[in-house]
């Protein structure tokens, strides 16, 4: 029971994140939004740079101020749109998450799942991922569509814009 509850309180907290995540998302829906939340244990595995430069700093917090950063880093480098955003969870009393990593390609191994319809290379990655155990959850914007993937499944989804 005690997993089932920590699973919905990590849910909860994902939604609150998409949440701050949304208004980055809606200044630029041609570009898809990909972030891969995972613990504080480190940078996942199956996780690559794909080094830019600029560079774009890291340790933004994913909250309210998160627009800001995300267009700042958008008019430094316009391919940061290009791979996922790493965020990691903070420990304290009050757990968030912060930027660990900009444009990383993502190429987990398979869930070991029974194959869905192609829904294209970042639904099932954003799935696959998230089935590893240090992964909290990705969130994915794409084609005015909300999807949060945890233990390696679509958990959540919403239409958007």
């Amino acid at each position: 029971m005690e997993h089932l509850e920590t699973r919905v309180a990590i849910g909860d907290d994902l939604r609150s994140v998409a949440a701050f995540l949304l208004p980055a998302y809606a200044s630029n829906p041609q570009f898809p939004l990909l972030i891969c939340l995972h613990d504080d244990s480190g940078l996942p595995r199956f996780a690559e740079p794909m080094p830019r430069s600029p560079s774009a700093p890291l340790g933004a917090l994913l909250d309210d101020a998160f627009r800001n950063v995300y267009q700042t880093a958008l008019l430094a480098n316009p391919e940061f749109h290009d791979g996922a955003l790493l965020a990691g969870r903070t420990s304290g009393p009050a757990a968030s998450y912060s930027v660990t990593g900009w444009s990383y390609r993502l190429y987990p191994p398979p869930a070991g799942r029974p194959h869905s319809l192609n829904r294209g290379s970042a639904f099932h990655s954003c799935r696959a991922m998230s089935a590893l155990p240090e992964v909290d959850g990705l969130i994915l914007f794409a084609r005015s569509e909300r999807m949060i993937f945890m233990n390696g499944e679509l958990w959540d989804t919403d239409q958007l814009l």
